[in-house]
């Protein structure tokens, strides 16, 4: 995950992930964070470049592809973070 990085504070990443779905205290004081999130593709001007001219090309019927194809940019995402007492991130796990 490129949004956070490590010692991140748990209310930065609470700001942009949103709450955690689930909560696990361990017995070292750290928790762990379960968060589910959509991921998003930046804007690119260049796909979208693509996408017109195909368009043009095939008279109209790309959108019968395309669209749906756009519709899969934003995928839904699981990470759990363990944060340390201090209420920092320790360790990442991409859940995918």
């Amino acid at each position: 995950m490129k949004v956070v990085k490590q010692q991140d504070r748990r209310q930065e990443v609470e700001r942009l992930l949103g709450s955690p779905v689930d909560i696990t205290e361990l017995k070292n004081r750290h928790i762990i964070c379960s968060y589910a999130f959509e991921a998003k593709i930046d804007p690119d001007y260049l796909r979208a470049a693509g996408h017109t001219t195909a368009d043009l090309f095939t008279l109209g019927l790309w959108e019968i592809v395309g669209s749906p194809a756009e519709g899969y940019a934003g995928r839904k995402r699981k990470a759990s973070i363990e944060y340390n007492k201090h209420d920092q991130i320790v360790n990442v796990r991409d859940n995918v």
